[in-house]
């Protein structure tokens, strides 16, 4: 073999190993994505099947992935990192406990999401659920109990959700944010505190709606330090040991529509230095007092307008004993003043929603039947519901054939009328069985047409066929 032949084959085999390398290098990779791909797929980790501690299932699990935990205590206090879905059987037996040291849960992650615990028993100035720089979780069906600082707390955190989440025994505010907005509370229940029920400071843009704050050392609710255009509907505030809403701190452009504000030992609302929020719809009732506004609590709005109306005031008639109904529209026709700046010019004369008893949509004070939900409505008063009248108005007429003769069967004054100028009333056209919307004159002409036509057609009909027998051979 020559030189040339040599260096050839050398060539050729560096040429085969070369391939067969770069086979073996894509085999490798084409594994390790194939592994990396089933590695991503959200998996199901259970505590304490696969891992004691809720901590280290979280410490093991990748973003996506669903941690199950069996009902028992654990008594641990957890740092969530991770986008994982974090779900406890029971809520009154799955148990994490803090053991009175720090914070019990802190979520350092976005799009976190835990279901179904109790969570209790944090240390000192420490918190229950503390959401730390969060985004996009969502808190929902815990009991979060028996905490040294607050129960649930927002710091810089935003568009998360809470969601039927119990409050219980905070030493501090039950729920507080700090420099959090857009959140949303709906369906949370607050009480036994020894500050606010629900405190917001420099925090806006979020909505709080059908949560129950009650029994507070201080206030039920209460905005402060530039906490702006927040939204409170359907609340219910009560029994708290200072005011049921505390506006402080330049607090602005928040609305509350729609609350039920009772029995708290000082005001329904205290505002002070807080401007241009809107309140109506609202139920203030058995407070010791109403209303404070400071001087510089301005252009703050208190009804809706006409008809929709402001809100009610369960001192109003003891305020005004001479006011009387606007206009048949459930409001009074006196505004309530709470001082110089602040009027609610449209009171409501009941509590809002008005009661519906039934719940057919109408509610008592305009039903006729407010304990039978198929029928509202009498007009001519005989004790029978439009829905099973057959004669609406009591004018003597079905429902049925005025309608068909285009009659108004609420409108008992059409029985009387004689639109088809014949002498006849609707009444009597229905008792004499004749068309309310033709004369009889007009119909006996019709009649005699009629009978003429026919005796001319039945004559020259009579004389064909004699004519035509005449022909015949």
């Amino acid at each position: 073999m020559n030189n040339g032949e040599r260096r050839s084959k050398q060539l050729n085999k560096k040429i085969v190993s070369g391939i067969t390398l770069t086979f073996i290098l894509l085999s490798v990779l084409t594994l390790a994505f194939d592994i990396q791909s089933v590695k991503a797929e959200p998996a199901t980790i259970i505590v304490p099947d696969d891992y004691e501690r809720i901590q280290w299932a979280i410490g093991n699990a990748s973003d996506g992935d669903t941690i199950f935990v069996r009902a028992e205590t654990y008594y641990e206090n957890i740092v969530v990192d991770k986008t994982v879905l974090l779900i406890g059987e029971d809520r009154e037996t799955t148990v994490i406990d803090g053991g009175g040291r720090g914070t019990v849960v802190k979520v350092e992650t976005d799009n976190f999401n835990i279901s179904g615990f109790t969570v209790q028993n944090s240390g000192s100035a420490s918190f229950g659920i503390e959401l730390l720089n969060s985004d996009g979780s969502t808190i929902s069906g815990n009991t979060v109990i028996n905490n040294t600082g607050s129960g649930i707390y927002l710091f810089g955190s935003s568009n998360n959700t809470f969601v039927g989440n119990t409050v219980i025994n905070s030493n501090g505010s039950c729920i507080y944010l700090f420099g959090s907005s857009n959140n949303t509370f709906v369906g949370n229940t607050v009480t036994n505190n020894t500050w606010d029920g629900i405190y917001l400071y420099g925090s806006s843009n979020n909505t709080f709606v059908g949560n129950t704050v009650t029994n507070s050392a201080w206030d039920g609710i209460s905005p402060s330090g530039f906490s702006n255009n927040n939204t409170f509907v359907g609340n219910t505030v009560t029994n708290n040991a200072h005011h049921g809403i505390y506006l402080s701190g330049f607090s602005s452009n928040n609305t509350f529509v729609g609350n039920t504000v009772t029995n708290n030992a000082e005001n329904s609302i205290y505002l002070f230095g807080s401007s241009n929020n809107t309140f109506y719809h609202n139920n203030f009732i058995g407070n010791t007092h109403q209303v404070y506004a400071s001087s510089d609590s301005l252009d703050n709005m208190w009804d809706d307008g006409h008809p929709s109306g402001g809100n009610y005031w369960s001192d109003y008639e003891e305020k005004y004993p001479d006011a009387d109904e606007l206009d048949g529209s459930g409001l009074w026709n006196t505004p309530y003043d709470i001082n110089a700046n602040n009027t609610d010019n449209y009171p409501l004369m009941y509590q809002w929603p008005p009661l519906d008893t039934d719940g057919d949509g109408t509610p008592d004070v305009d039903d006729a039947f407010p304990l039978d939900g198929s029928e509202s409505v009498d007009t001519d008063g005989d004790g029978v519901g439009n829905n099973a009248d057959t004669d609406d108005d009591d004018d003597g007429m079905p429902d049925t054939w005025e309608t068909e003769n285009e009659l108004d069967p609420l409108n008992a004054i059409d029985g009387s009328l004689d639109p088809d100028g014949d002498g006849l009333t609707n009444l009597q056209e229905y008792q004499g069985d004749t068309d309310p919307k033709v004369s009889d004159a007009q119909a006996f002409h019709l009649w005699v047409s009629g009978v003429a036509a026919a005796v001319v057609i039945g004559g020259a009909v009579a004389a064909t066929f004699l004519w035509r027998r005449r022909k015949q051979p």
